[in-house]
């Protein structure tokens, strides 16, 4: 495991996702798709 992912699994309000984080190209409609679904299931 890297030192920036234990740091980060330390810290539970951090997320990692989008082109960077999952390391996927996506077309910008998918990319807001996946915020806005990830933005629901924080918000509960």
């Amino acid at each position: 495991m890297t030192a920036n992912l234990a740091l980060a699994q330390k810290m539970p309000n951090m997320y990692f996702f989008g082109r960077l984080g999952d390391y996927k190209y996506y077309d910008m409609d998918t990319a807001l798709e996946r915020a806005l679904e990830l933005f629901e299931k924080i918000k509960r």
